[in-house]
């Protein structure tokens, strides 16, 4: 979840990840939503669909693994909020927990990071649970 404090644009993601297998992530998608998750966790009609990657080739531990650019920026008007979710069916996407849940844990001059629940299931919408904070970062522009 972001807030933000000026118009901008999110125009990408950078996330956390460490295969396994060594051949990376098979698919990485990106769903937004404008104003908060709650009650909305596992109602995928209220999301939107803003980025799909499929191999993606991961930098490693303690290296950000960037995403490609949206090829349509998520508007975020002056003092708003927007939700993210950033799922991957092979669970390697780091993250940490951070309480509560709602918690500005992450800022600059224009954006906060708050934290939220996570994915429980690889399955997109269908169970989510606890805070979390995002490890990973967000690329943006200013309007």
């Amino acid at each position: 979840m972001s807030s933000v404090l000026d118009n901008i644009e999110i125009v990408g993601l950078n996330i956390h990840s460490l295969s396994s297998t060594g051949v990376g992530l098979d698919n990485v998608k990106v769903y937004t939503k404008s104003m908060s998750y709650n009650g909305f966790t596992t109602v995928q009609s209220q999301w939107t669909l803003v980025q799909e990657q499929t191999d993606v080739a991961v930098e490693g531990f303690y290296k950000y693994t960037p995403l490609d650019m949206f090829s349509v920026p998520v508007s975020i008007p002056d003092r708003s909020r927007q939700a993210f979710l950033v799922i991957s069916t092979q669970r390697q996407l780091f993250t940490r927990q951070f309480h509560p849940r709602g918690l500005a844990f992450c800022f600059d001059q224009n954006l906060r990071l708050t934290t939220g629940p996570v994915a429980v299931s690889p399955t997109p919408f269908e169970k989510a649970g606890g805070s979390y904070a995002f490890n990973g970062s967000v690329k943006y522009i200013l309007n």
